[in-house]
């Protein structure tokens, strides 16, 4: 795994430790193992989603064991207000500007 990769990981487990929900991004199958280690150096815990691209998966990082149930019901792709707000909230967006999102993208569901 290359330093920028590892570096993002790292970035995102900090973006948890400092009071987001959740974080999760892209890696290579193959770079599983480096980020595992990385999220055990931190103390995070750590979700392996399949994708559709079998050569990646996302990797979930978060802090609480009550989130992993969330992660796993979290939309794929947001159609509905609520949908928006769910997963606002679990990348950790305040209230209000989940709500202004969804203002400025939904004007019929207001």
């Amino acid at each position: 795994m290359n330093e920028f990769t590892q570096a993002q990981i790292t970035e995102h487990i900090e973006f948890v430790k400092r009071g987001k929900p959740c974080s999760v991004l892209p890696i290579r199958k193959n770079q599983i193992d480096v980020a595992i280690e990385l999220s055990n150096n931190y103390g995070s815990l750590y979700y392996i989603e399949d994708i559709k691209n079998h050569e990646w998966v996302n990797f979930w990082i978060y802090k609480r064991l009550e989130m992993l149930e969330i992660i796993k019901q979290l939309p794929d792709s947001p159609k509905k207000p609520i949908d928006h707000f769910i997963l606002g909230s679990a990348f950790g967006y305040s209230i209000d500007c989940i709500l202004d999102y969804i203002k400025q993208n939904n004007n019929d569901a207001f």
